[in-house]
């Protein structure tokens, strides 16, 4: 991601990313940014969902997916698909007021800790997609480069990472199909 540029060699890219507070996540906006040739879960919010429905979403998500596909290599255009609602309206307002007003800013990592649980393992160090945390002794350190993709949180493997108080006692969520060894390949500056 150091490049000044980057090029992409494809009659039709396409970029798939998660959207952080209805947003594309900065380190996305940063690519596209340098791309040529270019056209133009949160736990601190909610507890997990219990592993039927997630699986139910994931289905679905995946008949979605299939679909898209579909539309993209038949080159067909459509309608983009969103949540919808006056509530996702009102949600993605509030989200948009909160993140120009800095609300949402990359000091956000100053509300994330370690409780007693943390082994200093430094798994949240290495998933980190910004390398916006450092090992200091055995402890997490956050470098205000957050992205907030809750890596860190998610995947810590004694759930000793909080944000503010509102994780304390919240299920983690990860994706049946995504293990921790894909993640760690994935880590600092993917």
């Amino acid at each position: 991601m150091d490049k000044e540029t980057v090029e992409i060699d494809a009659d039709m890219p396409g970029i798939v990313l998660p959207a952080c507070y209805t947003r594309m996540p900065r380190i996305v906006e940063g690519f596209v940014g340098r791309v040529t040739h270019l056209e133009s879960n949160y736990i601190h919010d909610a507890d997990a969902l219990p592993p039927f429905l997630q699986k139910r979403m994931l289905r679905r998500w995946e008949k979605r997916a299939d679909r898209i596909a579909d539309y993209v290599l038949s080159h067909r255009t459509g309608r983009m698909e969103t949540c919808g609602g006056l509530m996702a309206l009102l949600f993605s307002r509030g989200i948009e007021k909160r993140y120009l007003q800095g609300a949402l800013s990359p000091d956000i990592d100053e509300n994330l800790w370690t409780d007693d649980k943390c082994n200093g393992c430094a798994i949240c160090a290495e998933v980190c997609p910004v390398g916006n945390i450092a090992m200091v002794g055995d402890r997490p350190s956050w470098q205000h480069r957050c992205e907030k993709c809750l890596r860190c949180i998610q995947w810590c493997p004694k759930e000793a990472i909080q944000f503010k108080d509102a994780t304390l006692g919240r299920k983690r969520y990860r994706h049946p199909d995504v293990k921790l060894s894909e993640m760690l390949r994935r880590g600092a500056g993917s």
